[in-house]
């Protein structure tokens, strides 16, 4: 008892079921190299349509990935936010409750803040810095190469 197979033939004789870029060529020579030139250039241009493809694939997700670190990065400064504020205020309070008087408490923890506001403006530190100059083509920065020429 014979079974029929459902999937279609890949039989590479059949130029009807084949793909255009597997058919067989007939003609004399210069047909059979324009067929083929013909050929190569249909795949080239779907070669590069899909590295086009990929490539916007790509950006998007490193769109999406700084997108979502961006916002990450926002909702944590803001509970940081509200955490240093209510840890503030618990501090005074709890200063304004030794002391016997809640308004001492916002005196010390304002005076606090006015000193290291004070001592950062004094000091002025760097807490960023970006090393914008290119390195030429050897592989040194240009510093160096100022300095040997």
């Amino acid at each position: 008892m014979e079974t029929s197979n459902p999937e279609p033939s890949l039989d590479r004789s059949d130029p009807e079921g084949a793909p255009p870029a597997q058919q067989p060529v007939s003609g004399n020579k210069v047909e059979r190299v324009a067929q083929h030139t013909q050929h190569l250039v249909q795949d080239l241009k779907q070669w590069i349509d899909l590295r086009i493809k990929l490539m916007r694939l790509e950006v998007e997700q490193r769109i999406e990935s700084k997108a979502n670190e961006v916002l990450l990065g926002i909702i944590v400064a803001a509970f940081g936010i509200l955490a240093g504020v209510f840890g503030l205020v618990a501090l005074a309070l709890g200063f304004g409750a030794a002391l016997g008087h809640p308004a001492w408490g916002f005196l010390i923890v304002t005076l606090l803040l006015v000193g290291i506001i004070l001592v950062l403006r004094a000091a002025q530190p760097e807490f960023v810095q970006i090393d914008l100059r290119s390195s030429d083509e050897d592989g040194t920065d240009a510093e160096s190469a100022s300095s040997r020429g």
